[in-house]
């Protein structure tokens, strides 16, 4: 495979959407973990968990 080259003005034209997706990961990725962590203690303490 080749090296991917981006010239400056590929950069700015795809920057929105590179930000919103970073954006989208750093929230509801993180709220994800939330949930699966409490699921994870909920677990622990002898409840059903998850399902």
């Amino acid at each position: 495979m080749g090296r991917l080259f981006l010239d400056p003005q590929d950069l700015i034209r795809i920057a929105p959407a590179l930000l919103g997706s970073l954006g989208y990961s750093f929230t509801w990725g993180s709220l994800a973990n939330i949930v699966t962590s409490v699921d994870g203690i909920n677990a622990g303490l002898g409840g059903p968990g998850r399902y």
